[in-house]
């Protein structure tokens, strides 16, 4: 089924269709691939053994680039979702990609929030489970959304590894939809362009455990991750052999 293209010359203009997407996605990514000598730790405490990082946040603040990751992610959208209509609300984690989910948000004209994760210091808890007020300060950009009757909701980054902040979201949605009077419908379906590491081989199930589905192009180990490097620095010397 899938969403509709609401501006089909917006994304052609990209030179990015649904034949291609997953070829620019990943020529997009190895450019941004990084290699590390050294272990790296994420958060400043979990210890990876991964050699490569994939910069996409970076990607976003180059608008050429983050137009192409725009394009790439409607049509993921447009041949993955099961829905009708068009996303009127795009929710993304603050910690993620927000100039990129945005730009999807824009897109489509739909609301676009951002939530704070659980550990973010800026986050209010609420003793009482004040599902309205927990909205509004938590979900930055919620206040008009809020008023939107049955607003059909999907979340979006750029990538994903263990889908945590992303299932927070979800969970979070149900349970205020289950005892509030929040029209939100909450979200059953969430896009990634990939997942960075396979590590959780049991994601799919996770999901589907949460009453929604995960859609993402591929799931990257380090082989694979190794190829994008490679191929990032083939065509930076075929760039400046230009």
């Amino acid at each position: 089924m899938g969403y509709p293209l609401v501006d089909e010359n917006e994304l052609t203009s990209t030179g990015i269709n649904k034949k291609n997407a997953l070829k620019h996605l990943i020529v997009l990514l190895a450019r941004y691939t990084v290699k590390f000598d050294q272990p790296i730790q994420y958060g400043g405490r979990k210890t990876t053994t991964s050699e490569y990082y994939i910069d996409s946040m970076e990607i976003s603040h180059k608008k050429r680039d983050r137009m192409r990751l725009k394009a790439i992610m409607v049509h993921l959208i447009n041949k993955k979702s099961t829905s009708t209509g068009v996303p009127q609300i795009i929710i993304t984690p603050k910690g993620g990609n927000p100039l990129f989910a945005l730009e999807v948000s824009e897109y489509y004209s739909a609301a676009f929030l951002m939530a704070k994760s659980k550990v973010d210091k800026s986050r209010i808890t609420f003793v009482d489970n004040n599902d309205i007020l927990n909205l509004k300060i938590n979900y930055e950009g919620s206040w008009p959304a809020l008023e939107s009757a049955g607003a059909k909701c999907i979340v979006l980054d750029c990538n994903t590894s263990g889908g945590s902040q992303l299932l927070d979201i979800v969970t979070e949605l149900q349970l205020a939809s289950g005892r509030s009077s929040i029209t939100i419908e909450p979200p059953k379906e969430i896009f990634v362009l990939f997942r960075a590491d396979d590590n959780n081989a049991n994601i799919d199930q996770t999901f589907s455990d949460h009453h929604c589905k995960l859609y993402r192009f591929f799931d990257l180990d380090e082989e694979l991750k190794k190829d994008l490097y490679d191929l990032g620095v083939k065509v930076q010397k075929d760039d400046q052999a230009e």
